[in-house]
Order: structure tokens, then sequence, then C-alpha cells
């Protein structure tokens, strides 16, 4: 999983190959593996209610935050003139 996340072979940064959602995605399917998966038998459905939620609320996050990278770090052109420098 690590592996996914950097290239050995240069001095990439994550930020340079992921955006917030791949993050996100990669994060929400380790956390699934190692702690949800094993414990699935044992939770109530109000648990099982509540992890939903937390994921759909992280992938929200994601989005916006993807949105942010797009508009502003990585400079996409098409900015009203209001926010453009």
């Amino acid at each position: 999983m690590r592996d996914n996340l950097r290239d050995s072979s240069s001095e990439m940064h994550i930020d340079d190959v992921c955006d917030a959602v791949q993050v996100t995605e990669t994060s929400m399917n380790a956390l699934y593996d190692i702690l949800i998966k094993p414990m699935e038998s044992k939770l109530t459905d109000e648990e099982n209610q509540v992890i939903a939620l937390i994921g759909m609320t992280l992938q929200i996050v994601a989005k916006k935050a993807r949105a942010y990278e797009q508009t502003f770090e990585k400079g996409e052109q098409g900015l009203p003139e209001n926010f453009q420098n």
C-alpha cells in the first residue's frame, strides 16, 4: 500500500501524483481492510451506520479538497476575474 504513494526512484512527493480523492480512497480502503472488516461481525447496525456516515463525510471533504487543488494550487484557468491575481 505505501508503495502506491511514493516513487522510490525519484524525489516525487505524494501531492505530485495523487489528488485528495485518491489519497482519501486509499486511506479508507486501508482502514476497512485493517480495522472494519475484521470487526464486521461484531458491529451493531448503529455502528455500521456511523461508519457509513463517516465514509460519506470523508468523500465529500476529499471532493472539496480536490476542487480547491484544481482551482488554486494547480492553476486551472477559468476563474472569475475577482479571483485572479
